[in-house]
């Protein structure tokens, strides 16, 4: 569905209740970003308000900004990654979250840009969209080019 030098990949449990979420959000990135080897933050963030609006058979559903530097396999990444948190059952035991991620070469124009944005703190989805955009690390990503791209689902 995505071009060269991206992956989608869904991790296998037992009952991903969400997967049909995963699908159709692998659909939109992909009308979205055809023509891109690896997609930009920005249409990728474009398909995911637009995948936001639509309504899945959850108890509720989130959705959250976050990113950071971290180091795995001794390698320091900047991640950016947009969520959606799909609670399945009203007391929080099953949570299911649906993956937009980019990975970036660490620089010292990402360092300590770390950012966490729920919509759970918002008073409607477009003022959560205008909460993100408005963060300076637009910006900063915009030249950039992603080392990686992922979309997931991974079940909790």
């Amino acid at each position: 569905m995505l071009s060269h030098g991206s992956s989608v990949r869904a991790l296998e449990s037992a009952g991903n209740t969400m997967a049909p979420a995963l699908t159709e959000l692998q659909r939109i990135v992909a009308e979205r970003t055809r023509a891109a080897v690896l997609p930009r933050p920005r249409d990728v963030w474009e398909a995911f308000k637009h995948f936001a609006a639509k309504r899945f058979d959850c108890e509720d559903d989130a959705l959250l900004l976050q990113c950071g530097q971290f180091g795995f396999n001794g390698r320091e990444v900047f991640h950016v990654d947009f969520v959606r948190q799909f609670t399945i059952d009203s007391d929080y035991q099953r949570v299911e979250q649906l993956h937009c991620e980019f990975t970036f070469p660490m620089s010292t124009a990402l360092q300590g840009r770390e950012t966490f944005v729920w919509s759970y703190y918002s008073e409607s989805l477009e003022d959560f969209f205008r909460r993100v955009e408005s963060l300076p690390l637009w910006r900063i990503l915009e030249p950039l080019v992603p080392r990686g791209f992922h979309l997931y689902l991974e079940a909790q």
